[in-house]
């Protein structure tokens, strides 16, 4: 019915609205190229940021990052193809690029949509991991070269604050570990313990100062995803009516 629309409002305005609708076709294309390229750079800079916390973020994130590199890569090889369908006017060319980012629309939209629920599982998800590694920090290694990397890299102390190793964790610490101390008058650097005057730790904790990223993180990825699936569906239904109209014209010229 869309494209029947569309054959019937060529056909009384004529080529000049054709002519528009290559152009708009185009124009739409290089949005896609650089929405290709917004999701793959977007996709890489997750990859790398998800790399400095990826021992308490679930395996599902840095797939989510590697599925925004996939989609960026065929939206910018999807543009080259509906360039190249309207300039040779090819209604084949033309139908086969309006299915594809049907497809391609269908599933950013629910890869943004999800990305929106899962925030709160993500955050939920990097917080249960810190309290059960901070339980587990002198039994197990893996646990405490988790923590000691954070907490050095990411210059913080415990999940809320210094003092979560001695109320938090079970079995606590007498003091923090020594990935969280600090040089006095570095920055974050301030809070102090009664018995161990002279050394200073990280005052920030981990999960505080962690978790404006993690939800930017969940933002961008769903806004990208769900603004470039938008713009696929527009550029779909223009196809659509540009290859009927292609596909008319050539029916005609051959009578």
């Amino acid at each position: 019915m869309i494209s029947e629309m569309g054959c019937c409002l060529f056909d009384c305005i004529g080529g000049i609205v054709l002519t528009i609708f290559r152009w708009a076709l185009f124009v739409f294309n290089v949005i896609f190229l650089v929405g290709g390229i917004s999701l793959i750079v977007t996709g890489s800079l997750l990859l790398v940021n998800i790399g400095e916390v990826d021992d308490f973020i679930s395996n599902d994130a840095e797939i989510g990052a590697i599925i925004l590199i996939t989609t960026g890569s065929i939206s910018f090889l999807l543009a080259f193809l509906g360039c190249c369908g309207a300039i040779k006017k090819s209604p084949w060319m033309m139908n086969t690029y309006a299915g594809l980012l049907f497809v391609l629309f269908a599933t950013q939209l629910a890869g943004g949509i999800v990305a929106f629920v899962y925030q709160d599982s993500l955050e939920n998800g990097f917080k249960e991991r810190l309290v059960n590694y901070g339980n587990n920090y002198n039994t197990e290694e893996f646990a405490t070269k988790a923590w000691d990397k954070l907490q050095s890299e990411q210059q913080c102390c415990g999940v809320g604050n210094f003092t979560d190793w001695q109320e938090l964790f079970v079995p606590p610490l007498e003091v923090p570990p020594v990935s969280c101390t600090c040089n006095e008058g570095s920055d974050g650097c301030g809070a102090q313990i009664p018995s161990n005057g002279d050394i200073f730790y990280y005052t920030e904790g981990c999960y505080t100062k962690i978790q404006p990223f993690l939800r930017d993180m969940v933002l961008s990825t769903a806004g990208v995803g769900i603004g470039t699936a938008l713009l696929q569906l527009v550029a779909g239904l223009f196809s659509l009516c540009l290859a009927n109209r292609f596909k008319e014209k050539r029916r005609k010229g051959s009578h």
